[in-house]
């Protein structure tokens, strides 16, 4: 009896560990908006008043043909469903359908029995149509997927007569490199046309850029839509059959999402851009017979993806745009996504998954509900008083050129004007070379600043010898009575500002940028905000080498550790992994080359580090293990990203060595390598295979999972309308867990924002 007890109450004990054990944490980055409500006008604009107020994201508003119910996407669940409510107010919403995937851009029939919608439910973005009644439920099983494309496919509007749904799609273009970030990926859209049941599929535009949004003209002989083929988004109007495109719009005002209104016009949302983010975003009102664009409602908020109903009935999503406050630094708005933590789970392993609004994913504390990041030490403009006293050169230069104009004239008589000519041309060329010797070493090619001072320094006095020159020219023919001293002395005026120009250049760049950095710890659980300590680079580091990355915890929990360098810089330029002990206060320069080293990760214990350099000459992965650094991939392949186990026997990182062509590029796949009995490691073994970007592998606990970034899935909007309204280099990101021992997948988000860089660690 004695020996039964004692087992219920092991068992019992047993039981209340596990259960109190919290489940593991899966924290990634999360672009998001901090919080969106849908909001309407019921007078055409006269007043405007929130719909819903949730702390999650409510977006996406769709009015059903008989103007009694307002559709629309929200997160608050975790993940994105539709949610129904009465356009009066009359009773609160709710969720319209339920599902683990995304569910967005809903649209009714005109005459109500259909609801068309976009949905991850099959992997990619596809639109589905299924039968449509306001007090039930969808039921996503028995909805039947139209486009069934590997594209992505968006925005679906049905015709006037129901007959037929016009949407947007990715399909049928290459993927393009990123303008300005090589690790992105550019996509294209056009406008297609098929029937309610899928099928007479037409492509009605062939686009350059993105053309997107169609709405319907009432008649349904015509659609508006948005493209940026000319350089920005403008409204375009065409036939239905696709013929007659032509913009609608003035040129210098971005448009996009199109809604018409009773009197004719049409409503859109526009944007301006700012340093810092999209700013100014709001709905403008087109007449298409004038041209003419007004601002339609001015309020303290951001209006964003306006829909009409004939009976004056308007709704938006938006919100107001939030101050950092304990985000500093990242993503405006909360450090957490308001669901934080999802609950899932992996293969019966119960997890919590953490979105955290900053780029690089705040690291987590093993032990304590902590996250650690850093910021810059100024908030706002990057560039110090020491850069904008330059711009008195050009405003002087041309100053100095102009007068070589008015002087051809004056001394038309006594000096030849080409020779004005040469001298404006000769002011040009100074202005010209000044700058660009300077974007060369320091913006396109940045070395350090040493380097920056050694070529300016030497530039400037070359130009400062050319002035001196001149201005002897001008003493010597001006004691001569020579009408030309006057343009040797404009001519020593306009060198000398150039060479001081190049001197102070050569002298100050070490202060024209903001490059310190604060350390932060974020106690999630309180809200709550700590400094830890100010970062700081040598002053003669060049400021594109000092922004700090890729910031992790080590697994003892007692030292960060981060990179310092240009996240997307090439082999050459400089990069550095530090480490920082939280007991002792101390930095500390674990692995420094003088080349370009970054992303560091630690066993356990402490003794080997993984990390990425270009020390051979190209991207590899390096070890160091008891004072030995070796070189364990060591080919021509960039590699990057590294991670390693726990218990230091498995690496995973990405790279392009078999990696699908795009453009001048291949995109990156995962690799694993592991370690032999012998003390030698396996080559590389592909994890991923898809036409898409996989990176940022992060290893389970246990060291039996690999959670990663992939762009398997697409994109989930059209590019314009996510980018428009906040910055989002790459437009896809979603986190997979793949398991070692079958290669099982489990997909972990369904989003249309950028989502990346995972880390997985225990609950504490």
């Amino acid at each position: 009896m004695r020996q039964t007890f004692v087992t219920i109450l092991l068992i019992l004990l047993c039981g209340s560990a596990i259960a109190a054990q919290a489940p593991d944490r899966i924290f990634y980055n999360a672009y998001r908006f901090n919080s969106t409500d849908i909001y309407v006008s019921r007078d055409g604009g006269q007043t405007i008043a929130a719909f819903t107020d949730d702390p999650g994201l409510d977006y996406g508003p769709s009015i059903t043909p008989d103007g009694r119910w307002i559709i629309f996407t929200s997160e608050r669940t975790g993940k994105p469903n539709l949610f129904i409510k009465p356009s009066d107010g009359s009773s609160p919403e709710r969720q319209l359908l339920k599902s683990d995937s995304m569910q967005d851009q809903a649209v009714v029939s005109p005459d109500g029995k259909w609801i068309a919608f976009v949905s991850t439910h099959m992997g990619d973005a596809e639109i589905f149509i299924a039968a449509f009644d306001p007090s039930g439920e969808i039921d996503l099983a028995a909805a039947r997927n139209l486009t069934n494309h590997p594209g992505g496919d968006f925005r679906p509007a049905f015709s006037p007569d129901g007959s037929f749904i016009a949407f947007s799609s990715d399909r049928g273009h290459p993927i393009k490199e990123h303008p300005q970030f090589p690790f992105a990926r550019r996509r294209t859209g056009d406008i297609w046309l098929m029937n309610n049941s899928g099928g007479d599929l037409k492509r009605l535009t062939d686009s350059v850029g993105w053309d997107g949004s169609p709405e319907w003209a009432l008649d349904g002989k015509a659609i508006y839509f948005y493209s940026n083929r000319t350089g920005h988004e403008r409204i375009f109007k065409m036939a239905a059959d696709g013929s007659g495109q032509e913009p609608i719009s003035p040129e210098g005002v971005n448009a996009a999402s199109p809604q018409l209104l009773p009197n004719g016009n049409i409503l859109f949302f526009s944007w301006t851009e700012a340093v810092d983010g999209t700013s100014e975003i709001g709905p403008k009102q087109l007449d298409p017979a004038t041209g003419r664009i007004d601002d339609w409602l001015r309020r303290e908020i951001h209006l964003i993806g306006p829909v009409t109903h004939p009976n004056g009935l308007i709704a938006f999503y938006g919100g107001p745009i939030p101050e950092r406050g304990n985000n500093k630094g990242g993503i405006r708005g909360d450090v957490l996504l308001k669901n934080s933590p999802l609950q899932t789970n992996i293969e019966g392993l119960p997890v919590g998954l953490y979105g955290v609004r900053r780029a690089f994913v705040a690291s987590p504390d093993p032990a304590k509900p902590v996250l650690y990041f850093s910021a810059n030490a100024v908030d706002g403009m990057p560039f110090t008083n020491w850069l904008f006293a330059l711009a008195a050169f050009p405003v002087l230069m041309a100053v100095l050129g102009l007068a070589g104009v008015v002087l051809m004239f004056w001394d038309r008589r006594s000096v030849a004007f080409w020779k004005y000519i040469v001298y404006v041309i000769g002011v040009l060329a100074i202005l010209l070379s000044v700058v660009g010797v300077f974007f060369l070493v320091a913006v396109n090619s940045p070395g350090s600043i040493v380097k920056v001072a050694a070529v300016m320094g030497v530039f400037g006095l070359l130009l400062l010898l050319s002035a001196l020159l001149f201005f002897r020219q001008g003493r010597t023919r001006s004691s001569a009575g020579d009408p030309r001293s006057r343009l040797s002395r404009l001519s020593a005026v306009a060198t000398g500002l150039g060479a001081a120009a190049a001197l102070y250049i050569a002298i100050f760049t070490p202060f024209f940028m903001n490059t310190d950095a604060e350390f932060f710890a974020y106690n999630y659980s309180e809200d709550r905000l700590e400094k830890l300590f100010d970062f700081g680079v040598d002053h003669w580091t060049h400021p594109a080498f000092a922004s700090v990355l890729d910031t992790r915890m080590m697994a003892d929990g007692r030292s960060l550790t981060f990179t310092t360098g240009l996240f997307f810089g090439s082999e050459p330029d400089k990069g550095s992994i530090w480490s920082y002990n939280l007991e002792s206060r101390q930095l500390e320069w674990p692995v420094s080359s003088g080349m370009n080293d970054g992303f560091g990760d630690f066993t356990t214990d402490g003794k080997k580090t993984v990390f990425r350099s270009s020390r051979s000459g190209h991207f590899d992965i390096y070890l160091s293990e008891n004072g030995q650094v070796r070189n364990l991939t060591n080919d021509a392949h960039k590699d990057n990203f590294p991670t390693i186990s726990a218990d230091g026997t498995k690496i995973a990182f990405s790279s392009d060595r078999e990696g699908a062509p795009y453009a001048s590029r291949k995109a990156m796949d995962i690799f694993l390598i592991e370690l032999l009995p012998d003390g030698n490691w396996t080559p590389p073994r592909k994890l991923t295979t898809s036409k898409g970007q996989n990176a940022h592998a992060h290893f389970s606990p246990d060291g039996n999972w690999v959670i990663y970034t992939t762009e398997d899935f697409g994109i989930s909007d059209e590019e314009p309308l996510v980018q428009s309204t906040g910055f989002h280099p790459q437009l896809y990101g979603e986190i997979v867990a793949l398991r070692l021992s079958d290669g099982k997948r489990i997909r972990l988000t369904h989003n249309k924002w950028e989502d990346g860089t995972p880390l997985w660690v225990k609950g504490y």
